[in-house]
Order: C-alpha cells, then structure tokens, then sequence
C-alpha cells in the first residue's frame, strides 16, 4: 500500500522526519468512519477524501518534496548564525590577530612609524566593542594591554589617562541621580508639571515632555522613563478605544524627550562626558570647558528639538486628528494624593540638587563674571564640586533617624523615611544602594576612551588621519 512507509532513517532532519510522520498518519485522519475496512483491517479513504487520485498525490508529494532544500538550508543557516553568536571568540580572536598581522606589515606613514600600530589598536578595539566578545568592561582595558605591548605608550602613563576628572563628574551625577531616585522626588516633579497641564492635550503633552527633558538633564533616562511610566499608563488606560496609534506616538515621543534633554549637561549622558575628554585631549591649550560653557552651546539645540518634537506630535497626531482625545485630571490627581507630602529626604535631596546646580553654573567665568572659584579654590572643577556637594548626603541622617523635637517642626508625617520596597534606611544614601544601581562600567568604558584618544595622538595616528 502507498499508505505504509517505512520508517525514516535517524540521521534524517527533524523537519523532514516530522513531515514523514504527518504523511504516514494522513489515511488515519483523512479516513471516513463509515468506510468498510480493507483486507489489512485498516480503513480505507473515503472517494472524496481519498488520494488515490494521481494528481492530487502527487501535489501532495511535490509539497513535501519541494520545500525541503529550501527549509533545510535555512535551518543550517540558523545553526550557523547560532554558533557564530554563541562562540563569537571563534570568530573575532583570529580576525583581531589577522588586523594586528596586516597593520604591522603596512607602514601607514613613513614619517610616523607608530600609526600603523596606533590604528591596530585601535581598530581591534573597536571591533571587541562592537561584537562584544567580552563585556565593554573588560574591552575597555585591552588598549592598556596593546598599547604597552607594542611599544606604543608606557602602561604608567595609561593609567593616568584612565580616570580623569570628567569621571568622577560622573560619579557625582550618579551620586545625586540615585538619590532623586531613591526618594521618588522625580515622580513628584513630572506629577506636578503635568498635573497643572489642564485639559488641553497637546498641553499636557507638553507637560510630560517638558518633564521628562528637565529631569533627564541630571539623571539617567532609563530612570526618567521609569519614573514616568504609571502617570503615563494611568493616562492611556482613560482613552476610548481608536487611539491606539497617539497611544504609540505618546510613548516614542516622552522617549525622545529623554534623549534630547540628555544632550543639554555634561552629566546628562555618558558621550557627553566623552566630549570633553576628548577637548581636554587635543586642545590643551584652550582652557577648562566648563559646565556653563558646555550648556550655552548645548542647551539651544536641545531645546530646539524639543519643540520640533512636540510640533510634530501634535501637527500629526492631535490638530489633524478627528477624533478629539480626552484628558482626566483626576488620574493625576489621585496619584498626587498617593504621593502625599513631601519628606524631609525629598526636601534635603532637592536643595542639595539645586545647589550643586547653582554651583556648576557659577564657578567658571562667565562674560564679565570672574567665578566663584576664582575667589574660593582656582584648582576645583566640576568633578570635585560635584563631589563637594553629594558626599554629604552619606551622612545626612534621614527623617526617622531624626531627634523627635526636630521631628515635630519639620513635621512626623515628612518623617516617616520609607524607601523603595518599603526599606528603613538610616541615611539618605548609603554604600548599599551605590553599590548596587551605581552604573560601574560606564567609567570603564570613559577610561578605555580616553585610553584610546592618548595613543591615537601619542602613535601619530591622529596627525596621519588629519
């Protein structure tokens, strides 16, 4: 019988062995209850659900047939681009050892005998970078080995190159960014800008947009996003059914107002920081880039492509829209009464926050103004005014750590220290919670730069390039 097939060889592919089954059960589905059996006691098809017809065999057949180099090729692809990723070493070790090969037997300018092997390490990394064979990391220490080795750059200058001062920048940014998050205080600023929005949507868009920008200016945006998501939802869950694609807009565009007003600050995103080493490294001669500098250039354009932004969403997705797209206040307004009033690590962390804002802004001459630092301590920059500024929050004591007279003025119900889920901490930050949310391989990833911009100009490479 065409029906009986013998079983398929185990070295055949999965696919094809279940295709062989399926066709070896067909008579079994396909077969008509009422059906007298055959001389084997298996029914036989029914005339209208039989096979028996030539041509309908034999597009079952080629049905079978014809896919199956196709879908074995493609299932050999897959297992190929699954081991490849899996086993990137295999892959990226040789092709980094073939770069150094090539870059040593090519002299990119005779003149400046130390490019060629500037531009190996450089494109080596570069390369364990983008494939990430190894964390970033540990990428990021590679040139400290490559360098030396090639007789480049002494590993005791490297090491001075690897922490700089726009580092430990960062670490203060991180410093006040962890704690603005751990008390919530971002979530009270975004509620109270948007709560005060009305009832206007495009209004309130601005609100979340406006929000997001300002905040995403001192702290991650990942953490800006996060802290916008339920007032974000609380919003959408109020909307009619139909507005699926300003629900979509809505979110793309609070996500790009993050991105844009981290371009503002220094500490707003790690390329920025980036920037400035990369100033101090090939304009010696020009000068601190200060902080105020930097946000003078930068704050325009941010702003800028806020409002283009916003123009856009509401042209496309709130004026040329039909349908008109309600706005309850009151989903906001019972998030400020869940929020209650403001606690003392909120008030202590936000006038810390602006301080040290003012401090940036004031300490580097500005036009006619000397600075403050001019007067105080002409060595301090921005890293160690940042520093200045947040250390003392791991000995600032939080509201419940607080003498109970002290309590009562500032009032027992801003006293209550509650954490994120629901923690007592005795202090308003603490080594516990840095050491855990602090992003440590942003720095390595800033020393691994700033390695690389030392030995590209040191190794000629970058005078070739110009």
């Amino acid at each position: 019988s065409i029906w009986r097939r013998a079983p398929p060889p185990s070295g055949l592919p999965r696919a094809r062995r279940a295709r062989r089954a399926m066709a070896a059960r067909l008579p079994n589905l396909l077969a008509d209850p009422e059906a007298p059996a055959g001389p084997d006691g298996q029914q036989v098809p029914s005339k209208a659900k039989s096979f028996s017809n030539n041509s309908s065999m034999s597009e079952v057949s080629d049905g079978n047939a014809a896919p199956e180099p196709a879908e074995d090729g493609a299932a050999a692809e897959r297992t190929w681009k699954t081991f490849v990723n899996e086993n990137r070493e295999v892959v990226v070790l040789p092709l980094s050892l073939l770069i150094l090969v090539f870059f040593l037997c090519v002299q990119l300018d005779e003149t400046r005998p130390q490019a060629s092997k500037g531009a190996a390490v450089l494109v080596i990394t570069a390369m364990w970078w983008f494939t990430e064979v190894v964390p970033l990391t540990i990428t990021s220490l590679l040139p400290l080995v490559l360098y030396p080795l090639l007789g480049v750059v002494k590993v005791k200058v490297l090491a001075t190159k690897f922490f700089r001062s726009t580092s430990f920048l960062f670490v203060a940014g991180f410093f006040i960014g962890l704690a603005v998050e751990r008390w919530g205080l971002h979530t009270r600023v975004v509620c109270g800008v948007v709560g005060h929005a009305g009832k206007r949507i495009e209004l309130l868009v601005g609100g979340f947009m406006l929000s997001v920008w300002m905040l995403s200016m001192w702290i991650s945006n990942s953490a800006t996003i996060m802290c916008m998501l339920p007032m974000a939802q609380g919003f959408l869950s109020t909307l009619p059914p139909g507005h699926e694609r300003f629900q979509s807009a809505f979110l793309l565009a609070i996500g790009y107002s993050a991105t844009i007003g981290g371009i503002a600050t220094p500490v707003g995103t790690p390329t920025n920081g980036i920037f400035m080493e990369q100033f101090v490294a090939f304009w010696p001669g020009e000068g601190e880039f200060s902080f105020a500098k930097f946000f003078l250039c930068a704050f325009p354009l941010s702003f800028l492509l806020l409002i283009v932004v916003w123009l856009g969403f509401c042209i496309v997705f709130v004026w040329r829209s039909s349908a008109e797209i309600p706005v309850d206040q009151e989903v906001f307004a019972s998030i400020r009464r869940e929020l209650g009033k403001v606690s003392f690590e909120q008030i202590v962390v936000g006038i810390d926050g602006l301080l040290l804002i003012a401090f940036w802004f004031t300490a580097s001459k500005i036009d006619a103004f000397p600075g403050w630092k001019t007067y105080v301590a002409p060595d301090l920059d921005s890293s160690s005014i940042g520093l200045f500024l947040t250390l003392p929050l791991f000995l600032l004591p939080c509201g419940a750590q607080l003498p109970k007279p002290l309590q009562r003025i500032i009032g027992e119900d801003r006293c209550l220290s509650s954490g994120p889920r629901g923690q007592q901490p005795r202090r308003i930050l603490d080594w516990q919670q840095v050491k855990n949310n602090f992003q440590w391989e942003i720095l390595f990833v800033f020393g691994g730069g700033a390695v690389i911009a030392h030995g590209t100009v040191v190794s000629g490479l970058a005078a070739w390039a110009a």
